[in-house]
């Protein structure tokens, strides 16, 4: 944390790290998630990503295994993606709760049981393929923006 990192490559030896902060940095390019499944802690907020990169690298490969099952305490608020025109865009936090079951906190705040339920019965969360929605979600935005 707090180092000026911009980018962070090489993450795919480490199979068994369970805690990874990067919080404030200047990141914009992370390499190598996908193999880090036993993720306990993660906190990459204030940072400089432009889309939510947690789904693309935590949701890699069809089988279980390759999955971070043990995701407890999330941290990704102060990217740009975060915020929509200046306010806290609460959308990605529903997107990273209903995808990851185990979580029990998102940018320092506990996620009840009753905030679970109701975006699990959220329509918009109840697709097989959610993470491919959010990354169409932002391609979309990026080619509207474009313009």
């Amino acid at each position: 944390s707090f180092n000026n990192i911009s980018k962070i490559e090489g993450l795919d030896n480490l199979i068994n790290l369970t805690d990874l902060s990067l919080y404030n940095n200047h990141i914009s390019v992370l390499e190598g998630l996908e193999k880090c499944t036993k993720l306990n802690v993660f906190s990459i907020g204030n940072n400089d990503f432009e889309r939510l990169i947690v789904p693309q690298l935590l949701w890699q490969g069809t089988r279980e295994e390759d999955k971070v099952q043990n995701l407890q305490v999330l941290n990704v608020f102060g990217n740009k993606f975060t915020k929509k025109e200046g306010v806290k865009d609460t959308e990605y936090e529903n997107h990273l709760i209903s995808h990851l079951p185990n979580l029990r906190y998102l940018d320092y705040v506990f996620i009840d049981d009753q905030r679970r339920r109701a975006i699990k019965e959220d329509d918009k969360f109840k697709t097989e393929d959610q993470a491919k929605y959010l990354i169409d979600l932002k391609v979309e935005e990026a080619t509207e923006n474009s313009f």
